[in-house]
Formats: structure tokens, sequence, C-alpha cells
């Protein structure tokens, strides 16, 4: 299956998002927008993965996880990935609590690499592009993904606390991806971890 680690947001810091988003939806409808409830930000994506790599995967999250405590983060502006060329994907820039992500995703590599080759399991190649801690909100569509800069330096204000670190699995249908939450992880020193049914949290993108 499909598998990526992500970072789940809090409502506080996705709701003043959609609602300060709602004008550009509605005047560049030929973007494939993102679904609020599917707001996150990526830690690593995986590809795919049998039950064995799931579980291997599941144990690297759980002892990254470890010694982390919860941390708050800040909405940044509005960019565009790639920065230089034909954009394929528009965001929002993480200002506040970038630092700890990137230091968190950097962890995960290493410990996800160690368990793959203790198991003989390895997995994707550890990743060579620097990470930018990022939150998509609306790739190529119908149309290109002409945003106009005064669109994209505008501040909104979104902030919240990062509690938690999400298995996903991702499914690809015509009318956008669904994510299915396999197991949740809490940062700090909690060992437990939530595991979830398929129709435990499920959305649609």
């Amino acid at each position: 299956m499909r598998t990526f680690v992500a970072l789940e947001l809090p409502p506080e810091f996705t709701r003043p998002l959609y609602d300060a988003l709602v004008i550009s939806q509605e005047r560049y409808p030929g973007f494939r927008w993102t679904r609020k409830e599917n707001y996150h930000i990526t830690l690593a994506f995986l590809g795919e993965l049998d039950d064995r790599g799931v579980s291997l995967l599941e144990e690297a999250v759980q002892e990254t996880v470890q010694n982390t405590e919860p941390f708050s983060i800040e909405a940044g502006n509005i960019i565009r990935l790639p920065p230089r060329g034909s954009p394929r994907v528009i965001a929002l820039d993480i200002e506040k609590g970038k630092n700890e992500i990137r230091l968190l995703a950097a962890r995960f590599e290493e410990i996800l690499a160690a368990i793959g080759e203790k198991e003989g399991c390895p997995f994707r190649k550890p990743e060579t592009r620097p990470y930018t801690p990022h939150l998509t909100l609306a790739r190529k569509g119908g149309t290109a993904l002409e945003f106009p800069r005064d669109e994209r330096n505008w501040s909104i204000r979104a902030h919240g606390m990062i509690r938690k670190v999400t298995v996903y699995k991702s499914e690809l249908y015509r009318e956008g991806p669904r994510y299915t939450a396999l197991a949740v992880f809490p940062l700090g020193n909690s060992t437990e971890s939530l595991h979830t049914s398929p129709g435990d949290k499920t959305f649609r993108g």
C-alpha cells in the first residue's frame, strides 16, 4: 500500500487557514484545492509497502516520537513549489516550528534507515533533497497555477500545537486521493499508539 508519515494539524490551525482561502478557492476553481480535512504536513513519503514494511515503518515512527515533546507552529507565507519554473504546487510555508519539524524528519530518516538495515528490509533511499516543511494547499488541475504575488505574500494568522504523528495509507482516485490513518503516535514519552480500523479516519482529497 502507498504510505506516508505526516504531522496532524489541530482545528485551531486548519480552521482560520481554510477561512482565509475561501475567496481564493472561488477565484481559482481550476486548481485542485486540498480539502480542509486533508490538511497535513508530510514528514516522509514511503511509497508502496507490504504489511511487514508498514509494521517496521510504525516501529520507526514510535521510536522517533519518543522524547520529542509537543511544539507550537505558526503559518508563514504562501509559496510555490518548485520555487523556479512552472509550479506544480501552491503551499503554505511554516514560520514558527520549522526547525522542530526538520529535526523530527531528520531523526525519522535515520531511525528508518537503521531499522531497515537491521531487519533486512530496506526502504526507499534516504532523501537527499533539502526538506521544506509545508502544507499543500492546491495542485495543478485544469488550469496553470498562476497565483499573483500579492496573494502569495499575505500573512495567514493560524497557529496551534503539534501533538501527533500519523502513518497514512494513500489511495488514488479520479476525484482525488483518499487518506486512511493506520496508526497515530502522540509526541512525548508515551509508548502508546492508536491503531485505527480502515473506517476510523478516512479522508477524500
